[in-house]
């Protein structure tokens, strides 16, 4: 049986995201992948999954209690947000979960303590160095399983001993073909900076079309996120 302390030492992965309602680690026979997306601060749990069935949220709600007249109905007590349908046919299908009214026993008044909880996966503010994502990389054999950070840097979910990649869109043009033969013929004899050349030149083929996405746009950084995954050699975790 897990214990509470191990389970929080490696984090709780289905924490703030919606999945399958199975774990699968990687080291079983199975290409499944795991997405985990932090909305800093801008999700309203009240609005996304809305507890229509509680009298009091009609009361002090009622100016927006009108728009899920039509909206995808979980059970008799909560309805998802109008323009979360997609996610309804998924939970219709159990393909998606909802876990609604889970936090971290945080109740300071620090968002940003706060948040360092949330991705490290301690049991007070900056207690810890490491995130819970890279403690959870090592359940897993490293050569089988690769984890990227959609960000110009590596959140603090992600950072610790265990390696990862970064991947950005940029708004920059295209460098020639010039320019990428000289930085590799620069980097050849170097095997550190050969190693992270190769893998952002890779990185970045497998982003395909959709390496220009905005990762403000939410359809257009999932879109991207899903190119980086898709493939056989794809991002396990991201």
């Amino acid at each position: 049986m897990i214990s509470r302390r191990s389970f929080l030492q490696y984090g709780a992965i289905g924490v703030a995201s919606l999945s399958s309602g199975q774990i699968a680690f990687a080291k079983a026979a199975t290409q499944k992948r795991l997405l985990f997306l932090v909305q800093r601060g801008a999700a309203d749990g009240l609005t996304m999954v809305a507890p229509t069935g509680d009298p009091h949220f009609t009361r002090h709600r009622a100016r927006w209690a009108e728009g899920y007249a039509g909206s995808p109905k979980l059970d008799g007590m909560f309805t998802l947000h109008p323009a979360l349908g997609t996610v309804g046919t998924l939970y219709e299908e159990r393909q998606a979960l909802v876990a609604h009214a889970v936090a971290t026993d945080y109740r300071e008044r620090s968002h940003f303590d706060a948040q360092n909880m949330l991705e490290t996966g301690a049991q007070k503010p900056y207690q810890r160095r490491d995130g819970f994502l890279n403690r959870f990389l090592k359940l897993f054999d490293q050569s089988e399983i690769e984890a990227l950070a959609m960000a110009q840097a590596v959140p603090m979910a992600l950072r610790g001993e265990n390696a990862v990649s970064t991947y950005a869109p940029t708004s920059l043009p295209d460098a020639s073909a010039g320019l990428l033969e000289r930085v590799s013929q620069m980097y050849r004899n170097d095997a550190e900076l050969q190693s992270t050349w190769d893998d952002a030149r890779r990185i970045a083929q497998m982003a395909g079309d959709a390496a220009d996405a905005n990762l403000s746009k939410g359809i257009e950084a999932g879109k991207l996120a899903a190119q980086l995954m898709a493939s056989e050699h794809g991002s396990r975790i991201v």
